[in-house]
């Protein structure tokens, strides 16, 4: 009996050593976060055609080249000022193509990737700024493409120029916007019907604003959740979201970091990579999963973003941001095979106890004689005399 019961409390012991090495602190790996793309584009449906035109930042380039190279239209300017360059429509098709030329607001609302306006939104950010050849929206026919030197496809270009009008109103620091080329196009859905996509490709414009300018980041909406009821370690997925904004008026880059500090544990650090070109006044949403981390007792949560200008040439002081929460934990299965360990070495301990008082009420006495004995034998009389 004593055997057993020091045999489950190793079994115990040896269950208490595994749930105290799950404990061990983690550190994530850092992630690379998604750049927003250079060009914003719309991407078209899979039932769709394959494009056939583009889009592309052309100031003036010699005859056999397309664009100038450049990713984006970039722009430096004040309140009031003027601003220009052009962009070439593109047509690798062998037939003419009629494009929608027009101006969009690029918001970032939740990624760094930009949302785009559609064509018949009303602007009411930098993309109201800018016109084509003096209209909001212009009609295009790019011409097909045609065979060049060595059999060469060479695509069919129109330059569109564009023209931007900053208001007197404008707020110093960074802008976004986007010129858009759209087709409408025939094409069939998923059950045969005639349907018309719209499929759009789009060059960004940057433009950015002399006059005072500040750095800011914004941490909220901080939440956290560790996936009850965890496993018989102790441990489960545990989950990290929160929201980056910028608050100044500078476009930033920003790097994050989620610390969360443990009851009697070592605390769990996460990097959950870089977040890049931030526009004022958008705002990048942040989750952050890590597996098996061990779960009790109160977690304090702090996760902060370190801003850096994504100009270099701009010269502005940068604060870091953070928001705190907290959270309690509770690793049930663990605790529910500690108490039925608990229960079942309570319940041989009572098994023993009482066992052991059954034994002092019923002694069994070693060496005693029962109540009939045997006689003893006598000894056989000695014979008299020799030998007949």
């Amino acid at each position: 009996m004593r055997t057993l019961i020091r045999t489950l409390i190793a079994l115990l012991a040896a269950a208490l050593l595994g749930m105290a090495a799950f404990a061990a602190p983690a550190l994530a790996r850092p992630v690379a976060n998604p750049s927003p793309s250079a060009s914003p584009t719309s991407a078209p449906s899979a039932t769709s055609k394959p494009l056939t035109f583009g889009i592309g930042p052309a100031a003036p380039v010699p005859r056999d080249h397309y664009v100038d190279g450049r990713p984006y239209i970039s722009a430096l300017s004040a309140a009031g000022g003027v601003v220009r360059d052009d962009v070439a429509l593109l047509n690798d098709s062998r037939t003419p193509v009629t494009l929608t030329v027009y101006p969009a607001d690029a918001v970032q609302n939740g990624s760094s990737n930009f949302q785009l306006s559609l064509k018949n939104q009303k602007l009411t950010a930098a993309g109201s700024w800018f016109t084509l050849r003096g209209r909001r929206s212009l009609v295009v026919t790019v011409p097909g493409s045609h065979a060049g030197s060595g059999n060469r496809n060479v695509p069919g270009r129109v330059l569109v120029p564009i023209e931007g009008r900053i208001p007197f109103n404008a707020t110093p620091g960074d802008h976004a916007a986007a010129i858009m080329a759209e087709l409408d196009a025939k094409a069939k859905n998923g059950v045969g019907a005639n349907v018309t996509l719209q499929q759009r490709l789009g060059v960004a414009v940057y433009v950015h604003l002399a006059g005072q300018l500040h750095s800011g980041l914004q941490v909220s909406n901080l939440k956290a959740h560790w996936n009850e009821p965890g496993s018989a370690g102790g441990t489960s997925r545990y989950t990290v979201t929160y929201t980056v904004t910028n608050v100044g008026n500078v476009r930033l880059n920003a790097s994050t970091l989620i610390n969360t500090s443990r009851w009697f544990l070592h605390p769990v650090q996460s990097y959950p990579g870089e977040l890049t070109n931030i526009f004022p006044g958008s705002r990048i949403d942040v989750s952050e999963t890590l597996p098996g981390v061990f779960g009790f007792g109160p977690w304090h949560i702090t996760a902060s973003a370190f801003a850096t200008p994504v100009d270099a040439s701009v010269t502005v002081p940068t604060k870091s941001a953070s928001q705190t929460a907290s959270l309690w934990p509770v690793p049930w299965i663990l605790i529910a095979i500690v108490v039925a360990v608990f229960v079942l070495l309570l319940a041989i301990w009572w098994g023993w106890r009482r066992w052991r008082k059954y034994r002092k009420a019923h002694p069994v006495v070693k060496g005693t004689r029962s109540a009939k004995q045997k006689p003893a034998k006598k000894d056989a009389p000695k014979r008299k005399g020799g030998n007949a």
